[in-house]
């Protein structure tokens, strides 16, 4: 694999790892894969687009052994939001800079296309669709996000 230089200083790199792991029984994020573990694979991946790169932990700090900067859910975001409460507490943490975000079972994502995510300025979110349908933890959402807005439908 060719590491890319960081497209952008203002990118932010966000991997999520804030599940339960409740139907593998075991912390996912730690499951070995080639040579190393999920996520330190896809802080890997997410270093090549950018240099700042955080982990979206979930409710509680872990991981803190990565030297990355945690990030947690916020506080009363956590109840069965799922991915929804780290996607909020990352959109939260980046303030005004747009966010790349990786789910950490998300191995099979090259960093080819994650820069190609980064690379698109128009919209809010930008989503790959793939024959299965939208992958929206493989994904770069911006601060318009955060806030829901008024539709006149």
């Amino acid at each position: 694999m060719v590491l890319q230089a960081p497209l952008s200083r203002r990118l932010i790199g966000f991997v999520m790892a804030g599940g339960r792991s409740t139907r593998m029984g075991t912390d996912k994020a730690l499951l070995p894969w080639e040579g190393t573990t999920l996520l330190d694979h896809a802080i890997t991946r997410l270093l090549a687009v950018t240099a700042d790169v955080r982990i979206l932990c979930g409710p509680t700090p872990r991981y803190a052994d990565r030297n990355r900067p945690l990030v947690v859910d916020l506080e009363g975001e956590t109840d069965g939001a799922g991915p929804l409460a780290g996607l909020a507490a990352g959109l939260a943490s980046a303030g005004d800079a747009p966010g790349v975000y990786l789910g950490v079972d998300l191995p099979g994502v090259s960093v080819e296309l994650l820069s190609a995510l980064a690379s698109i300025d128009d919209g809010d979110a930008v989503v790959p669709v793939t024959e299965d349908g939208p992958e929206p933890l493989c994904a770069v959402y911006r601060a318009a996000c955060s806030a829901p807005r008024s539709s006149a439908w």
